[in-house]
């Protein structure tokens, strides 16, 4: 009986820590919940629409991360419009731009304030269709300005400090849906009268459900935003801080400095960076250098819905 009630608690303290929270892969706890700016609902305020009657078509946000989103802007497009119901297209009863309509910013959640949600309404009149009744899919795409903050640290110290144990590097991120690992050797070793030559890389992912863009890909004219993702989609821009002595140079062609453009295939990449480490004179037996990671991009996130319209 004792042996079996081991088992029981042994099976409890497991299932808590399934429950209680995950690991991202990289060893750590994965602290990131929300995605940035979701779309709740796509749809139409009735089932089905009798052709020429008008419906009213509404698109619902809400920013679920941890930083504000910039620049949002919904597109709605693939149904055919017209001026003129009678020539089988919609036609739009409110407004002038059916293709674009613009948000401004959305507000993250903090502990004073709930998320901020976004609503978009297109009121449109159905086309005349004929004897048989007809329907129709209408796609929607927000676009918004965002970013990831990531934090960590690595440890320097003399080689006669040294313990022999290589730590884990952990990565902290803000909520959203690009998230950076940092891959580097900790502590790094320092040798008196030598050079330390040491590199860090950057496992940058997108694990949100549509596709980040470079930041280059928003375009404002005349107090408009426009997004124009052509040759965009896919890149992030990333930027680690130099501090504490330490300066970071961008390996290979996608970067410069400090900064790298990162092209995620299938949703990720990986950018390594040059470490210029301090002199062994110029650092405590042990010191601690303190990591600040800026990811910056646009994001996209694609809906659609029904429409079905009754011939009358």
């Amino acid at each position: 009986m004792k042996n079996h009630n081991k088992r029981i608690g042994i099976f409890l303290i497991a299932l808590t820590v399934i429950v209680a929270g995950c690991t991202n892969g990289n060893g750590e706890d994965d602290e990131s919940e929300g995605f940035g700016v979701s779309i709740q609902s796509f749809e139409a305020d009735t089932t089905s629409i009798v052709e020429q009657q008008s419906t009213n078509l509404q698109l619902r946000t809400i920013n679920e991360g941890s930083l504000d989103a910039e620049h949002v802007v919904v597109r709605l497009f693939n149904l055919p419009f017209g001026d003129d119901v009678e020539d089988g297209v919609w036609t739009l009863d409110q407004g002038s731009n059916v293709s674009t309509h613009q948000g401004g910013d959305l507000r993250a959640g903090d502990d004073d304030l709930p998320a901020e949600e976004g609503e978009t309404t297109w009121t449109l009149s159905a086309p005349e269709i004929g004897a048989q009744d007809r329907d129709f899919t209408a796609h929607a795409r927000l676009y918004y300005m965002y970013g990831t903050e990531a934090t960590s640290d690595l440890e320097l110290v003399e080689d006669s400090e040294w313990d022999g144990v290589q730590t884990e590097i952990e990565t902290s991120n803000t909520d959203g849906p690009i998230q950076i690992s940092v891959q580097s050797r900790s502590p790094i070793r320092y040798f008196e009268g030598d050079e330390p030559q040491e590199s860090l890389c950057l496992d940058i992912r997108n694990e949100g459900d549509g596709t980040p863009l470079h930041p280059n890909s928003l375009v404002s004219e005349d107090g408009n935003d426009r997004w124009d993702t052509d040759g965009y989609d896919d890149q992030v821009e990333v930027t680690i801080s130099n501090r504490s002595n330490v300066e970071f140079e961008a390996q290979g062609e996608q970067g410069s400095g400090n900064t790298v453009n990162a092209s995620l295939t299938e949703d990720q990449d990986r950018q390594c960076f040059n470490m210029d480490l301090p002199d062994f004179d110029d650092i405590s037996i042990r010191q601690d250098v303190p990591l600040d990671i800026d990811a910056r991009y646009g994001y996209q996130v694609d809906s659609s819905t029904t429409l079905a319209v009754e011939s009358r």
